[in-house]
Protein backbone atom coordinates (compact mmCIF):
# COMPACT_ATOMS: atom_id res chain seq x y z
CA UNK A 1 0.00 0.00 0.00
CA UNK A 2 1.18 3.47 -0.59
CA UNK A 3 0.06 7.01 0.32
CA UNK A 4 -1.60 7.03 -3.09
CA UNK A 5 -3.30 4.09 -2.17
CA UNK A 6 -4.51 5.75 0.85
CA UNK A 7 -5.60 9.61 -0.67
CA UNK A 8 -7.48 6.97 -3.37
CA UNK A 9 -9.55 4.99 -0.64
CA UNK A 10 -10.07 8.28 1.73
CA UNK A 11 -11.20 10.90 -1.19
CA UNK A 12 -14.04 11.27 -0.29
CA UNK A 13 -13.59 11.64 3.34
CA UNK A 14 -14.68 15.12 4.93
CA UNK A 15 -12.21 16.90 6.74
CA UNK A 16 -13.86 15.81 9.97
CA UNK A 17 -13.00 12.42 9.33
CA UNK A 18 -9.90 12.66 8.30
CA UNK A 19 -9.07 14.59 11.33
CA UNK A 20 -10.74 12.36 13.47
CA UNK A 21 -8.79 9.16 11.88
CA UNK A 22 -5.86 10.88 12.48
CA UNK A 23 -6.76 11.23 16.25
CA UNK A 24 -7.96 8.23 16.54
CA UNK A 25 -4.07 6.80 14.99
CA UNK A 26 -2.11 9.02 17.49
CA UNK A 27 -4.17 7.68 20.30
CA UNK A 28 -3.70 4.05 19.14
CA UNK A 29 0.45 5.12 18.62
CA UNK A 30 0.38 6.70 22.33
CA UNK A 31 -1.59 3.63 23.95
CA UNK A 32 1.02 0.85 21.83
CA UNK A 33 4.17 2.96 23.08
CA UNK A 34 3.08 3.50 26.55
CA UNK A 35 2.09 -0.73 26.77
CA UNK A 36 5.57 -1.81 25.69
CA UNK A 37 7.43 1.04 27.66
CA UNK A 38 5.53 -0.98 30.86
CA UNK A 39 6.32 -4.25 29.37
CA UNK A 40 9.76 -2.71 29.18
CA UNK A 41 10.40 -3.87 25.73
CA UNK A 42 10.98 -0.16 24.34
CA UNK A 43 12.53 3.00 26.31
Amino acid sequence: MTTDWFGGAMAGWSAADRAELTRLMEKLTDDVCAHLRAQRVIK
